[in-house]
Protein backbone atom coordinates (compact mmCIF):
# COMPACT_ATOMS: atom_id res chain seq x y z
CA UNK A 1 0.00 0.00 0.00
CA UNK A 2 1.27 3.73 -1.32
CA UNK A 3 1.58 6.26 1.05
CA UNK A 4 3.88 8.26 3.75
CA UNK A 5 6.12 5.98 5.45
CA UNK A 6 8.59 5.64 8.45
CA UNK A 7 11.22 3.21 7.93
CA UNK A 8 13.95 2.14 10.01
CA UNK A 9 17.60 1.08 9.33
CA UNK A 10 18.78 -2.26 9.05
CA UNK A 11 22.02 -2.78 10.32
CA UNK A 12 24.57 -5.58 8.62
CA UNK A 13 27.46 -7.06 10.64
CA UNK A 14 29.62 -10.01 10.59
CA UNK A 15 28.70 -12.97 12.15
CA UNK A 16 32.05 -13.57 13.61
CA UNK A 17 32.86 -10.73 15.15
CA UNK A 18 29.82 -8.27 15.18
CA UNK A 19 31.67 -5.46 12.52
CA UNK A 20 29.01 -3.53 11.00
CA UNK A 21 29.56 -3.78 7.38
CA UNK A 22 26.69 -1.74 6.33
CA UNK A 23 24.34 0.62 8.03
CA UNK A 24 21.14 1.17 5.43
CA UNK A 25 20.06 4.33 7.34
CA UNK A 26 16.20 5.87 7.88
CA UNK A 27 14.00 6.66 5.18
CA UNK A 28 10.97 8.79 6.09
CA UNK A 29 8.74 10.18 3.04
CA UNK A 30 6.67 8.33 -0.10
CA UNK A 31 9.53 5.09 -0.21
CA UNK A 32 9.12 1.86 -0.48
CA UNK A 33 10.49 -0.64 2.01
CA UNK A 34 13.19 -2.97 0.73
CA UNK A 35 13.68 -6.30 1.81
CA UNK A 36 17.06 -7.72 3.34
CA UNK A 37 17.54 -9.80 -0.85
CA UNK A 38 16.58 -6.11 -1.91
CA UNK A 39 19.40 -4.90 -0.19
CA UNK A 40 21.51 -7.76 -1.56
CA UNK A 41 21.39 -6.13 -4.98
CA UNK A 42 20.95 -2.25 -3.84
CA UNK A 43 23.97 -2.18 -1.64
CA UNK A 44 27.72 -3.06 -3.27
CA UNK A 45 29.16 -3.59 0.08
CA UNK A 46 26.90 -6.36 0.48
CA UNK A 47 28.32 -8.39 -2.19
CA UNK A 48 32.05 -8.56 -0.53
CA UNK A 49 30.67 -11.26 1.64
CA UNK A 50 29.03 -14.60 1.93
CA UNK A 51 25.39 -14.21 2.58
CA UNK A 52 26.13 -17.07 5.40
CA UNK A 53 28.70 -14.64 6.95
CA UNK A 54 26.27 -11.73 7.76
CA UNK A 55 23.32 -10.98 9.53
CA UNK A 56 21.28 -7.87 10.49
CA UNK A 57 19.68 -6.38 12.86
CA UNK A 58 16.45 -4.24 12.02
CA UNK A 59 15.43 -1.20 13.44
CA UNK A 60 12.50 0.58 14.29
CA UNK A 61 12.37 4.44 12.59
CA UNK A 62 13.97 6.81 15.05
CA UNK A 63 15.01 4.05 16.99
CA UNK A 64 18.42 5.01 19.39
CA UNK A 65 18.59 7.96 17.60
CA UNK A 66 20.34 9.47 20.63
CA UNK A 67 22.75 7.03 20.91
CA UNK A 68 23.73 6.82 17.18
CA UNK A 69 23.96 10.47 17.55
CA UNK A 70 26.59 10.80 20.20
CA UNK A 71 28.74 7.66 19.75
CA UNK A 72 31.79 7.60 18.04
CA UNK A 73 31.39 3.98 16.65
CA UNK A 74 29.22 0.76 16.99
CA UNK A 75 29.26 -3.19 16.63
CA UNK A 76 26.57 -5.72 17.36
CA UNK A 77 27.63 -7.82 20.36
CA UNK A 78 26.54 -11.71 18.32
CA UNK A 79 26.02 -13.50 21.23
CA UNK A 80 23.14 -10.69 22.49
CA UNK A 81 22.37 -9.75 19.14
CA UNK A 82 22.24 -6.47 20.65
CA UNK A 83 23.83 -3.16 19.16
CA UNK A 84 27.07 -1.88 21.58
CA UNK A 85 27.21 1.57 21.72
CA UNK A 86 30.83 3.38 21.98
CA UNK A 87 31.85 7.12 23.35
CA UNK A 88 35.02 8.95 23.79
CA UNK A 89 35.28 10.59 26.80
CA UNK A 90 34.56 14.08 27.01
CA UNK A 91 37.70 16.61 28.21
CA UNK A 92 37.04 18.48 31.05
CA UNK A 93 35.96 22.08 30.32
CA UNK A 94 38.70 24.14 30.53
CA UNK A 95 38.84 26.59 33.69
CA UNK A 96 37.15 29.76 32.59
CA UNK A 97 39.28 32.63 34.67
CA UNK A 98 36.57 34.75 37.58
CA UNK A 99 36.61 38.20 36.47
CA UNK A 100 36.32 40.45 38.94
CA UNK A 101 32.48 42.09 39.10
CA UNK A 102 32.17 45.99 37.67
CA UNK A 103 32.12 47.15 41.35
CA UNK A 104 34.90 45.26 42.59
CA UNK A 105 36.71 46.62 39.58
CA UNK A 106 35.76 50.61 40.62
CA UNK A 107 36.77 49.84 43.93
CA UNK A 108 40.14 48.62 43.01
CA UNK A 109 40.83 51.14 40.89
CA UNK A 110 39.97 53.91 43.82
CA UNK A 111 41.63 52.08 45.59
CA UNK A 112 44.79 52.42 43.03
CA UNK A 113 44.04 56.10 42.83
CA UNK A 114 44.15 56.64 46.17
CA UNK A 115 47.19 54.97 46.73
CA UNK A 116 48.92 56.89 43.85
CA UNK A 117 47.31 60.43 45.50
CA UNK A 118 49.22 59.57 48.81
CA UNK A 119 52.47 58.80 47.20
CA UNK A 120 52.23 62.02 45.12
CA UNK A 121 52.05 63.77 48.28
CA UNK A 122 54.82 61.69 50.21
CA UNK A 123 56.92 62.36 47.50
CA UNK A 124 55.85 65.81 47.82
CA UNK A 125 56.87 66.48 51.15
CA UNK A 126 60.17 64.70 50.48
CA UNK A 127 61.41 66.88 47.83
CA UNK A 128 60.08 70.14 50.09
CA UNK A 129 61.85 68.42 53.10
CA UNK A 130 65.21 67.84 50.58
CA UNK A 131 64.56 71.26 49.27
CA UNK A 132 64.92 72.97 53.02
CA UNK A 133 68.12 70.55 53.84
CA UNK A 134 69.33 72.34 51.28
CA UNK A 135 69.14 75.76 51.97
CA UNK A 136 69.97 74.72 55.63
CA UNK A 137 66.93 74.76 57.11
CA UNK A 138 65.83 71.52 58.93
CA UNK A 139 62.79 70.47 61.32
Amino acid sequence: MAGYKYIGKRIYYLKVDGRVILDTGEAEGWVNPTTSEDDWIIYSELSKYNKSEVDFMELQFGEFKTEFAECTSYHVDVAKKEIVFEYREKPNPPEIPQTPSLHERVEKLESNEKFQEDMIVDNAYRVALLELSAQGISL
